[in-house]
This record gives C-alpha cells, structure tokens and sequence, in this order.
C-alpha cells in the first residue's frame, strides 16, 4: 500500500475514534440507536424526604438515638445525600423539629380560623377540629411520639409549646386563657386516648364537655352552681368581646 494511503488511512481512524472519545453521553447513545435516558434531579423533593425520615427516625429512637445512616435508610437515598444536604446531624435535626412545629402552628390556624367564624358554638366547633387532626392517624402518631419524647428531652420542648401553647391562645380567642388551658388539657387528652386506644374520637361528648368549660354549663346545657359570674346573665359572644377587648 502507498505510504500516503496508509496514512490517510491511520488518519481517519484516528479521527473517528478522537470524535467518539469526545462526544457527551447523550451522543453517544444517540450514535448507537439508543435513546439516552437522563435522571430527574429535584434537589427539594430530596431535601423534603430526608427531613421527613428524620421527623420518623427521632420518634423511633429519639433525638440521641438518631444517626445520618438511619435517616438515609428511611428516606431511601444515599447516605451521602444526607450529608449533602445537612453537614451536620444537628442541623438536620434542628430541620425536623422546625418542620414538624410549623405544621403545628399551620394546623392551629386552622383551628382559630373555624373559631373566629362559628365563635357562639365553640364546643362543635373544636371536636370537628380534633376528628379533623386524627385523621392523618400515622402523621397524628409521629407527632405525639414526639410531643412526648419531650419528657426525657429537654430539646424537643418546643415542640411542646408550638402544640399546647399554640392551642390554648386559639382557644383563648372564645374565653379566658384559665379556661383555654383547661379545655386544651381536656382536648389534648382526648386526642391521646383516641390514639392509643385506636377507638374513634367521641366528638358528642367532647363538643359538649367544651362547651360546658367555656360556658360554664353542665352537660344537660344547665347552668352550674360553680360556674364563673362571667357565665351569667350574658350570651358567649358577648363574653367573647369582653376578653379580646382585655387582651
């Protein structure tokens, strides 16, 4: 073969694979028929799953008993990925606790919402809200592990606050903040034995145990004999008025 043949030839060959070395994945695939199939990235989606796993880790196990691994395993990314996003376990902590007390705080608004428009039927008002809150009986169940993992660990007290606290000022928006607290021990205890119990929430008796807190009647609708001097001689709303006025 002529010597210039020849290197033309060389040439050419090594053109062509200088030109494959260089192409991207994509043509690549495409150079061999076949469609090239790209991974969707969604940074946020990830980040949300990650500190969802870690709201379900830290009821299992506690804030001491939670690791990057167990969060990674429950999420069901990488355990890179965990660390990707949150350097530090503590910070991914801390992004679990502020989640889970923002959608306290969400749930709570609700609650007020549905008080400041139906403010004379108070008792009806808040078992609708508590059925409502057990509906999502798993995401119920996370959130009073934690609620009450708060006994052993001081960190997870605000929590507590965003909970309780934030039900009793919505509570108090319809009677005075003594009474709001009494009625969100008695709704927060019915919330926990509808949970443990696994039975339905009563929501007859709790609305009319409610009421007879904040209206200072018993459960027939009789006024009783210890009931507050601001429970007689006066409607709810009008009461209502007086202790917004106050605060």
């Amino acid at each position: 073969m002529p010597r210039g043949a020849h290197q033309n030839g060389g040439t050419f060959v090594h053109v062509r694979m200088y030109t494959r070395r260089g192409m991207g994945s994509t043509e690549q695939a495409e150079h061999r028929g076949r469609p090239a199939h790209r991974r969707a990235r969604d940074p946020e989606g990830r980040r949300a799953a990650i500190v969802e796993a870690a709201v379900a880790v830290i009821a299992d196990h506690g804030i001491g008993g939670t690791t990057h691994r167990l969060i990674a395993t429950r999420a069901g990314v990488p355990l890179g990925s965990t660390t990707y996003y949150f350097p530090s376990l503590g910070d991914l902590v801390d992004a679990a606790l502020a989640r889970v007390a923002d959608e306290c705080r969400s749930t709570l608004a609700g609650w007020g919402e549905a008080l400041a428009a139906a403010p004379d039927t108070p008792g009806p008002v808040i078992a609708g809200a508590a059925a409502g809150y057990l509906e999502n009986r798993d995401r119920a169940i996370v959130e009073y592990d934690l609620y009450l993992a708060a006994a052993r660990d001081e960190r997870l007290r605000p929590l507590v606050d965003a909970w309780v606290g934030e039900m009793t000022r919505v509570v108090a928006t319809v009677c005075d903040a003594r009474t709001a607290g009494a009625v969100t021990a008695l709704v927060d205890g019915a919330l926990i034995q509808a949970l443990v119990t696994g039975r339905p929430l009563d929501g007859d008796l709790l609305a009319r145990s409610v009421e007879s807190l904040i209206t200072g009647s018993d459960s027939g609708g009789n006024l009783r004999k210890d009931a507050p001097e601001s429970s007689r001689g006066g409607t709810h709303t009008r009461e209502r008025k007086q202790w917004r006025s106050a605060d």
